[in-house]
């Protein structure tokens, strides 16, 4: 007989499958709470990511607008 397919062997390899399933649905489970825990702090994260947002975006309006006017200024003293 085969090393690899004895009874230690199948054991073994049972246990290390075993295992491993173990690993995956303690990751799944750890996924689940995770999502959950977005889910449930919702109110308290969504507005400062917003303003974050939209404060940057209301910045880099006003970084080009700037930009513009300094370009349009150096223009009509340069010529």
């Amino acid at each position: 007989m085969h090393p690899f397919l004895s009874r230690f062997h199948l054991g073994v390899l049972r246990i290390i499958l075993y295992g491993r399933f173990v690993i995956f649905v303690r990751a799944y489970m750890l996924e689940l709470v995770a999502i959950i825990f977005i889910v449930l702090t919702i109110p308290l994260w969504l507005p400062l990511v917003a303003g974050i947002v939209t404060s940057l975006i209301s910045f880099g309006f006003m970084a080009v607008f700037w930009l513009i006017f300094i370009a349009t200024v150096l223009y009509l003293i340069l010529t």
